[in-house]
């Protein structure tokens, strides 16, 4: 953690929070209460691993975050976890992945209570590639992302539920002008 002076802007040295081997992506929540990580676990004893999500309550006065807990996404199928992204409504938090095995590629979905934080997992869909970049539309009715295969999908998504349905990849063909 690195604290901010509020009217510099100047950052402090860092207070490291050990989470082991791999982090691959952060996100803060909207109401600033709350950190999440995505996290590879492992190996255990058969040389599994598996992607968390931890989950950090924070202070925001001083910016110190408290472990809260975590969620396993992928069993014991390890891969590569990244760009998560929350609803503005800081209600789903949406994680894309590239699950190691057997080999496919997904989006997984959370919900997160409001009032204290902590995350529950819903579901996921299955792409038909590795989905990566992820945004919600400022309507709340869609996710989109790029993919390594050139493509850039549509998920439709139910703002009141969160649910992602629907999964439309269009290929890029590079035009220059």
């Amino acid at each position: 953690k690195r604290s901010r002076d509020m009217t510099t802007g100047v950052l402090s040295a860092p207070t490291n929070i050990n989470t082991g081997p791999v982090f691959n992506s952060t996100l803060t929540s909207p109401d600033n209460n709350n950190v999440y990580a995505t996290h590879l676990v492992g190996p255990d004893g058969l040389g599994n691993y598996t992607t968390h999500v931890f989950q950090y309550s924070r202070n925001t006065t001083t910016g110190d975050l408290t472990y809260m807990g975590d969620i396993p996404l992928s069993g014991n199928s390890g891969g590569t976890f990244r760009d998560p992204i929350i609803s503005a409504d800081g209600k789903d938090i949406y994680v894309a992945a590239n699950i190691t095995s057997p080999a496919s590629y997904r989006i997984y979905h959370l919900s997160r209570n409001l009032g204290t934080g902590a995350l529950t997992y819903i579901t996921y869909i299955t792409t038909s590639s590795t989905h990566e970049n992820l945004v919600i539309s400022n309507d709340g009715l869609s996710i989109y992302s790029t993919s390594t295969a050139y493509t850039f999908c549509h998920h439709a998504r139910s703002p009141s539920t969160g649910v992602i349905t629907a999964s439309t990849d269009t290929t890029f063909v590079y035009s220059p002008t």
